[in-house]
């Protein structure tokens, strides 16, 4: 998705102190996002990527486990999942690290790292409306989920 005259994306990148990874950038993955309530499916990520290193193999692992699960706001499980509650799901089966439940805390946990910086399994966070949060994770320099 690329922002237009009405429609800006303002992304803010975090690095959580115990986290090293770089957060997957991928455009068509969850940009549906957290503050909606309509029904999607997560989106899988662009058929060429392919992880060139192990925390992307991991991640890019992980994420496969959900794809198709359909995009529930406030969903927690396989019958429906939101954003940041995937976050948690691929950071705790992923790496067992736990992160906090909402986009909100989750911003808050982390430290602002400039966007061309993000590395694998940083938090992208990002606005597609003024009051819409929503959170994705760097797989690679253009690739996130």
């Amino acid at each position: 998705m690329k922002p237009n005259d009405k429609q800006r994306l303002h992304f803010t990148a975090f690095r959580f102190d115990s986290l090293v990874w770089l957060i997957c950038l991928t455009a068509a993955a969850m940009l549906t996002g957290c503050a909606t309530h309509r029904s999607t499916s997560v989106v899988p990520i662009a058929a060429d990527f392919t992880p060139s290193t192990e925390r992307q193999r991991v991640l890019f692992a992980e994420y496969g486990q959900w794809a198709g699960v359909p995009y529930r706001y406030g969903g927690e499980s396989r019958r429906g999942i939101d954003c940041s509650a995937l976050m948690v799901a691929l950071f705790d089966q992923a790496f067992g690290e736990s992160l906090p439940r909402t986009t909100l805390q989750q911003v808050r946990k982390g430290s602002p790292v400039a966007l061309e910086q993000t590395q694998t399994g940083d938090l992208l966070f990002f606005k597609t409306e003024q009051k819409s949060r929503h959170v994705g994770v760097v797989l690679d320099g253009t690739t996130f989920i």
